[in-house]
């Protein structure tokens, strides 16, 4: 998997670009071990457009735990 690698790679190089890196991965699982989930809030910042199948996919995701939540307290 291409993200594991460059992960694996981040973390082997001893260099500032790499110190950047690693301090932005450890922020970002912090986040997601914490609350539950991480926003790019830099690319909503700037404007990146957000499609129709982006809502519906969150959308999806969120019925789909809701109905997880119904089956756990019945």
């Amino acid at each position: 998997m291409k993200l594991q690698a460059v992960i694996a790679v981040g973390f082997k190089i001893d260099n500032q670009r790499a110190v950047q890196f690693r301090k932005w991965v450890i922020t970002i699982a912090k986040d997601y071990t914490i609350k539950g989930f991480v926003m790019d809030d830099e690319r909503f910042k700037l404007g990146h457009k957000l499609t129709n199948q982006y809502f519906e996919e969150q959308l999806v995701r969120i019925r789909e735990i809701r109905e997880s939540e119904r089956m756990l307290y019945q």
